[in-house]
């Protein structure tokens, strides 16, 4: 498998927020059903399917606040690499709240002596590009991984990877801006949460994946 190498880095501060925390930012939500994500419901799981994945939950968020736009995830907050805004909200139930989600200027979850370990290699995945990578200790794979479309295509996919082989976890009809993960305390199942990239006044997606570890 031919790899691409790259030298470990820390996690680079965004701008710095005009705005004060708590200040409102109107967000809206609606549901994203699994058959949005070329998923679908099974008989023999608790959740739905999308690819290898368990999908728990998901939502399109919208904002016209152009201050939510090209986001990140950072130590489990969302944030904005061009206007440095960090940004909270809540969907009480995200497999059917439609209206407001409660949308805020966050508190900023960064902090200079934090570095992060970055995946120090990754496959080269024909017809896209790698976007960020978490580190697991599953099934022998040493990393988890988000590659998009090349392009500006509405395409992603989920791959766990480690020197020798990946595997394609998830094909997503969408572009991920960020992913957050964290392990299951009582199994080998990881927790995959995405947020999409946010253009101007688009819907964004907000979802919830599972790997069972298998």
């Amino acid at each position: 498998m031919t790899m691409i190498t790259a030298l470990l880095a820390a996690v680079t501060a965004p701008h710095s927020c005009p705005a004060p925390v708590g200040e409102p930012i109107a967000i809206t939500s609606t549901p994203l059903p699994v058959e949005k994500l070329g998923g679908y419901e099974s008989i023999t799981t608790t959740y739905p399917l999308v690819g290898q994945l368990s999908y728990n939950w998901g939502v399109m968020l919208r904002s016209n606040d152009t201050r939510f736009v090209n986001l990140r995830y950072h130590r489990g907050a969302v944030f904005s690499a061009s206007s440095g805004c960090w940004f909270t909200w809540s969907v009480q139930n995200t497999f059917n709240f439609t209206g407001p989600a409660n949308g805020r200027i966050g508190k900023a979850a960064y902090f200079d002596w934090v570095v992060e370990h970055e995946p120090a290699y990754w496959p080269q995945i024909p017809g896209y590009q790698f976007k960020e990578a978490k580190e697991v200790r599953t099934a022998g794979y040493a990393w988890l991984g988000v590659w998009n479309a090349e392009g500006a295509a509405e395409r992603s996919q989920i791959i766990v990877y480690d020197g020798q082989r990946h595997t394609v976890l998830a094909t997503l009809p969408l572009r991920v801006g960020g992913m957050m993960m964290s392990p299951d305390l009582h199994s080998a199942s990881q927790t995959i949460t995405l947020i999409g990239e946010g253009k101007p006044k688009q819907l964004t997606p907000w979802i919830m994946l599972t790997w069972s570890g298998r």
